[in-house]
């Protein structure tokens, strides 16, 4: 065998996978992950974590109705700061940590929602929304400001403590 018929041999074995030895290479390819994620389907099945439904903490209203909605800003002292996000956005998802977090920090202060659009659909053509998630405070069952896509915590306490600023001048 000559050196040409031995590198040609050599670049199919190395093409298929074999090494010159005949010895199967590590590739990674992606049956190695596949008994990974079927156990983590089968676990998430198990355990119930299909549901769509998001539990957020109790200090974080969720209204079901548009009527609970408006009897919440209506009945409200303090200013209402609303979340209004869907099921399916990656961003409201995303968004469900910081919304908890300024939830504690501004318990009170103000009176945090979470309005899943998917149940208070019309609320979608009441307020303008035009993305999601997009916050708006209230006040006394008015609009005072509006905030459009998810943000982190630092610009959210941002926009919540210049409305916050503005209540107190009105």
């Amino acid at each position: 065998m000559n050196t040409t018929q031995k590198m040609r041999m050599e670049a199919n074995f190395t093409r298929s996978g074999d090494n010159i030895d005949g010895r199967r290479q590590r590739t990674g390819g992606t049956l190695a992950y596949f008994p990974l994620v079927a156990l983590a389907v089968l676990i998430l099945a198990l355990c119930g974590c299909q549901s769509s439904k998001i539990v957020l903490k109790p200090s974080i209203a969720q209204p079901q109705t548009m009527a609970e909605f408006q009897s919440l800003l209506s009945r409200s002292e303090r200013p209402v700061l609303a979340f209004f996000v869907t099921g399916h956005c990656g961003s409201c998802k995303r968004s469900l940590p910081a919304i908890a977090r300024i939830g504690d920090e501004y318990a009170d202060q103000l009176v945090i929602v979470r309005v899943e659009l998917g149940w208070v659909g019309e609320a979608v053509t009441k307020y303008d929304l035009r993305s999601v998630p997009t916050s708006i405070m209230f006040l006394r069952g008015e609009e005072i400001g509006r905030r459009r896509y998810a943000a982190p915590v630092f610009l959210m306490r941002r926009f919540i403590d210049k409305m916050l600023r503005t209540k107190s001048s009105k």
